[in-house]
């Protein structure tokens, strides 16, 4: 009877350690002496990609939600008379696709930069619209759906040491996100107008010719919602692992 105790509460010790003292067991660790880490470091993130599109994290991470849908409640277009949007229910695909296409490393002051391109951006909404065009006050609610092909997204990230109980750990300031937007294969709103004026197909074919010819016109509002979203989301993720590990155990000699 007491080894069984013994047994289960040397079980329930490791459990315990490898959750809340080690890194978890998709994180692959990069030495400092590494001859390309910023090689080492993108096979790191390669290997967590399902992760991050699934959220699952494992325990003590339940909280981090995840690249694929990704979602947001809600962005406000224009504060202006003569334009107005609100676009509710967002869903976004495509985020955990990215592809890092540069990225440079400087361990002595961790600071890491990234250049990242996002191949197809497929954006779903509900969208309420108060629109001034050619001086009739038009109105349209219903459902909004945009692709987006070959996005980039410049990624800066910084990093300190700081000793916690005789320990070096890391903490990683909030990253900077910045997208540039691509090519605006599809943008259409259903309903659009509510078909006031008898000619709702009109009017949708000269918003979205607009949108493509000038995606600037939008989603320069709609892109910093989720810019920052994005920003925290990652900084939450590295923070929480940095907390589970030594800076050496993370960038071992």
């Amino acid at each position: 009877m007491h080894r069984i105790w013994l047994v289960t509460l040397i079980f329930s010790f490791i459990e315990y350690t490898n959750v809340t003292g080690y890194l978890p067991p998709y994180i692959k660790v990069c030495p400092r002496k590494t001859p390309n880490m910023a090689n080492c470091i993108m096979n790191s993130i390669e290997s967590m990609r399902h992760i991050l599109a699934t959220g699952d994290f494992g325990p003590g991470y339940e909280a981090i939600p995840r690249l694929e849908p990704f979602y947001l409640p809600s962005i406000q277009v224009g504060d202006r008379n003569d334009f107005r949007a609100n676009f509710t229910d967002i869903y976004v695909k495509g985020g955990s696709k990215f592809i890092i296409e540069k990225l440079k490393t400087n361990m002595r002051e961790l600071k890491f930069d990234a250049l990242v391109k996002l191949p197809r951006m497929d954006i779903k909404s509900k969208y309420d619209l108060n629109f001034n065009l050619f001086g009739f006050r038009l109105k349209g609610q219903g459902d909004s759906h945009t692709i987006i092909d070959n996005s980039r997204g410049r990624l800066s990230i910084r990093a300190k040491k700081y000793i916690h109980e005789g320990e070096e750990y890391l903490n990683f300031e909030k990253f900077h996100i910045k997208i540039q937007i691509g090519h605006i294969r599809k943008a259409t709103l259903s309903n659009i107008f509510g078909g006031q004026l008898g000619a709702s197909s009109i009017f949708q074919e000269i918003l979205n010719t607009l949108l493509r010819s000038q995606p600037e016109f939008v989603f320069s509002e709609i892109y910093p919602p989720i810019e920052n979203d994005l920003s925290e989301i990652f900084t939450s993720i590295a923070n929480r692992i940095a907390k589970t590990a030594t800076y050496n155990e993370i960038f071992p000699v």
